[in-house]
């Protein structure tokens, strides 16, 4: 089951994780009479994970509570992220919380939205 900082903010609805790939950080230089680029190698990037799902309740109050507990969690501060598939992901801050522009009604509310996660340093 996912999770962020152990609270189980996503499992009212479906929901799936995609990892953008990793890079190196890269300083590139150049000098007069030279060839090619000096490559300074800066380390490795930060990790991006963007979660896309619906959030669903059995009404509309609820469905802004379960919104505005991840709202909460747009703080800046790092936690432990928990894909789908069980796999960790410390250091992860919400960088970006979107929702679709309307709420869903019919046996259930809902209301899609969209996370991106980058890690911090």
């Amino acid at each position: 089951m996912s999770s962020y900082d152990g609270e189980d903010l996503f499992s009212s609805g479906p929901h799936r994780f995609t990892a953008a790939s990793t890079r190196m950080r890269v300083h590139e230089a150049e000098a007069p009479g030279v060839d090619g680029a000096r490559l300074v190698m800066l380390g490795r990037g930060a990790k991006r994970i963007v979660q896309t799902g619906r959030l669903v309740a059995d009404t509309t109050d609820d469905l802004l509570d379960l919104r505005d507990a991840i709202t909460q969690r747009c703080d800046g501060r790092a936690a432990v992220l928990v894909d789908s598939r069980g796999c960790t992901h410390e250091h992860m801050v919400i960088e970006r919380f979107d929702t679709a522009e309307r709420v869903d009604v019919g046996r259930v509310a809902s209301l899609g939205y969209e996370i991106s996660y980058v890690e911090a340093g």
